[in-house]
């Protein structure tokens, strides 16, 4: 693996307001890698769960087995109840 160099260019307030809290400018590249792993950490657990339902699911005999009209209601219902939860609404 090679490493690589990034510049990164901040706004000098939000530079003092980092200080202000007892953070060092020389702290901010640990400061993104950590935040880059926990991205990271978040994204991967949702792929696998995904995986991990789709196996339970073909693992169903047939008679039990959703129906593709089935899934999509499931997929639109999860996306509107995200979607509520991100302007602040209640889900349906």
């Amino acid at each position: 693996m090679s490493d690589i160099e990034v510049t990164i260019r901040l706004p000098e307030e939000l530079l003092k307001r980092v200080q202000a809290v007892g953070l060092q400018i020389e702290d901010l590249p640990t400061l993104i890698e950590e935040q880059l792993r926990q991205r990271e950490q978040q994204k991967q657990p949702s792929i696998r769960s995904f995986v991990d339902l789709a196996d339970r699911i073909a693992a169903l005999p047939d008679e039990n087995k959703p129906t593709p009209g089935e899934i999509e209601d499931e997929i639109r219902t999860a996306r509107e109840d995200i979607a509520a939860e991100r302007h602040g609404s209640q889900p349906k």
